[in-house]
C-alpha cells in the first residue's frame, strides 16, 4: 500500500490474512510499533512523581525506585530488543514505520523514553548517593544528540512523504511527539547539573547552556503547532468525541518547558551564586542571577499555558463523557498520560520554589495522585490486553 492511499490506521504492510488470526510476524510488523515507547515514558514519568510528591513518604520513593523504574528499564531494554528483531526480520519496515502516517508520529517516542530514564537514573542514584558524575554526563550528551537526530528527523521524514491531496484532513496533535525529546533536553541537563559540584562550574556551563538552547527549540517548534491547533478549534470545532482525549497531548510541550526553565534557573544560581562578599560587578554572578530570574519568569509563562490547555482539555472532555466510549486498553492512552505528568511536576517544582504555599501544595499532591491513578488504569488495562491478546487483535 503506498503512503498517498495509507490511512493513519492501517496496518504497515498488507495482510492476505486480515478476517483470519494473527500470527507471530504480523504481530512483530503491525502490532509492535514504537508507540510502544510511549509505556515507558508514563511509567517512568510516575516514578518522579512519586519522588517529589510535597507530602510523600519513604515508601513511595521505594515503589518508584525499585518496582516502577526498575520495571521501566526493562521494559526499554525488552522493546528496544524487539525492533531489533523486527527490523531484522524485515527492514523495510524501518522507511515503512518512519513514514507511516501514524506510526511515524510516534518514533520520536524512542528518544523520549531514554531521556525520561536518565532523568529516572540521575535522580534516584542521588536518593542513593551513588551518582556518578562522568557517567552522568556522559549520558547527557548522548541524550542530546539522540533528541537532536530524532527531534529534526522524524518531523523532516513526515515532511518528506508524498502529497495526500487537497482535502482539509484532521490535525492530528500527535505531531506534537515528533519534537518532545527536544523539550526534555533541559530537563535533563539540570537534573545532570545538579551532580556537578559548585567548584566545577566551567564543566556545568556547557550543559546548561545546551539545556537552554534547546529547550527553547522544542518549545517554540512546539508553539508553532500549537497554533495551528487553537486555529482548527476555531474554524472547525473541538475534535469528535473518540479524539478528544487526545487534546491533552497539547498539555507537554509548555509543562515539560515550565519545569525544564523553573529546574535550570536553579541550577544557574546554584552554580553562580549571588554571595554578599563578592563585587556586584563581577561576571558570573550577575549572570547567575539575571538567568535565574529570566528562566523562572519563562517557566511560569508556560506553566499558565499549560494550565490554559489542561483546562480546555478537561472541560471539552467533560461536556462528552456521557457519551464517550474510549477503549483505555490501546496503547495510545500511554500519550495523554504523559503530558500530564509533566503538569504535575512543573507543578511540584513550581510549589517547592516558592517554599510550598499550603494551597499550591495540597492541589499538586492531589492532581498527582489522580495522574499516578490514571496511569495506574491505564497499565492495568494494557497488560490485561496484552495476556488476553486484546491488543493485538485492534488495528
Amino acid at each position: 500500500m503506498s503512503n498517498s492511499s495509507q490511512t493513519s490506521n492501517s496496518p504497515l504492510l498488507p495482510r492476505s490474512n486480515a478476517d483470519g488470526p494473527r500470527g507471530w510476524r504480523d504481530v512483530l510488523e503491525n502490532k509492535m510499533t514504537w508507540a510502544w515507547y510511549t509505556s515507558i515514558m508514563s511509567s517512568g514519568g510516575i516514578a518522579l512523581i512519586l519522588y517529589d510528591l510535597p507530602y510523600g513518604f519513604h515508601s513511595l520513593w521505594i515503589i518508584g525506585m525499585r518496582i516502577i523504574y526498575i520495571a521501566s528499564l526493562v521494559g526499554f531494554a525488552l522493546l528496544l530488543a524487539t525492533h531489533l528483531v523486527r527490523f531484522m526480520v524485515n527492514p523495510r519496515l524501518i522507511s515503512a514505520s518512519i513514514t507511516h502516517p501514524s506510526e511515524g508520529l510516534f518514533v520520536s517516542t524512542f528518544a523520549a523514553a531514554l531521556g525520561i530514564l536518565i532523568v529516572d537514573g540521575a535522580t534516584y542514584a542521588e536518593k542513593m548517593h551513588t551518582a556518578h558524575g562522568i557517567a552522568l554526563r556522559v549520558s547527557f550528551w548522548i541524550f542530546l544528540v539522540v533528541s537532536v537526530i530524532f527531534g529534526v528527523g522524524t518531523p523532516l521524514a513526515q515532511f518528506s512523504k508524498a502529497p495526500q491531496g487537497e482535502r482539509v484532513r484532521p490535525f492530528q496533535l500527535s505531531k506534537l511527539v515528533t519534537v518532545l525529546p527536544l523539550t526534555l533536553v533541559g530537563y535533563a541537563a539540570a537534573t545532570v547539573a545538579a551532580h556537578i559540584s559548585t567548584n566545577d562550574h566551567h564543566i556545568a556551563m556547557p550543559i546548561l547552556y545546551m539545556g537552554i538552547a534547546f529547550q527553547g527549540m522544542g518549545i517554540l517548534v512546539s508553539l508553532l503547532s500549537l497554533s495551528n491547533f487553537v486555529d482548527r478549534l476555531y474554524q472547525y470545532s473541538l475534535p469528535s468525541i473518540s479524539q478528544r482525549p487526545s487534546m491533552y497531548v497539547a498539555v507537554g510541550p509548555p509543562a515539560f518547558s515550565a519545569l525544564s526553565f523553573a529546574l535550570l534557573a536553579e541550577q544557574c544560581l546554584r552554580h553562580f551564586p549571588a554571595e554578599k562578599t563578592a563585587p556586584g560587578g563581577a561576571t558570573d554572578i550577575v549572570g547567575g542571577v539575571a538567568l535565574y530570574y529570566i528562566l523562572l519568569t519563562f517557566s511560569l509563562m508556560f506553566w499558565g499555558l499549560s494550565l490554559w490547555f489542561f483546562l480546555i482539555s478537561t472541560f471539552s472532555n467533560l461536556a462528552a463523557l456521557g457519551v464517550m466510549d474510549i477503549g483505555v486498553q490501546q496503547l495510545q492512552m500511554f500519550a495523554l498520560i504523559f503530558p500530564n505528568v509533566g503538569f504535575a511536576l512543573a507543578t511540584i517544582e513550581l510549589s517547592r520554589l516558592f517554599g510550598h504555599p499550603k494551597v499550591l501544595a495540597i492541589i499538586s499532591e492531589v492532581f498527582s495522585l489522580t495522574v499516578v491513578g490514571a496511569w495506574g488504569i491505564v497499565a492495568l488495562a494494557t497488560v490485561y490486553g496484552v495476556l488476553s491478546g486484546r491488543i493485538f487483535r485492534n488495528v
